[in-house]
């Protein structure tokens, strides 16, 4: 998915017509997007069968709210028990479900408006473009932070 989403951001760039740029740096947006929900559910999915059919739109609640908030509970079992190691693991991964999520939530929201509000153009700027807050070069980046991020989450979540 990411290498579509690098092809329409370029091929937006080589367009001529402003109509035929917006659609392609919209497409691209919305393909990072889902680079980035794939990557996470490749990592996720797999801890929990009931999470293996879940849709896009849930995970971030799955990791912002009911993963993060067992971590917080494991972090005050561990410090009890005096167990630094997990204290740690859990502390990271709590951090990590609540940068994770906010990703998530923030590349959606840009797909929102890809998909469904055209009349919000693309600015096009001199090595990048932006639709709404986010810009093409921190969209590139969400699927690589977001594997890292759900790594250190599901890592954790095995020793709950």
């Amino acid at each position: 998915m990411y290498e579509v989403a690098s092809h329409l951001a370029t091929e937006s760039k080589k367009r001529q017509k402003k109509a035929e740029k917006d659609l392609f740096a919209r497409s691209s947006f919305n393909r990072f997007y889902y680079a980035t929900f794939l990557a996470v559910r490749n990592e996720i999915s797999p801890l929990d069968e009931k999470w293996e059919n879940l849709g896009h739109a849930s995970y971030p609640k799955l990791i912002g709210n009911t993963m993060q908030a067992e971590f917080k509970k494991n972090i005050k079992a561990a410090r009890k028990l005096g167990d630094t190691r997990k204290v740690s693991a859990f502390s990271s991964a709590a951090t990590a479900a609540k940068n994770l999520s906010s990703i998530m939530n923030s590349a959606n929201a840009c797909r929102i408006q890809a998909d469904y509000f055209p009349e919000n153009k693309v600015q096009f700027l001199d090595s990048d473009f932006q639709l709404g807050p986010s810009k093409l070069s921190a969209a590139k980046q969400w699927p690589s932070n977001a594997k890292i991020l759900a790594k250190t989450v599901a890592e954790a979540w095995r020793i709950v």
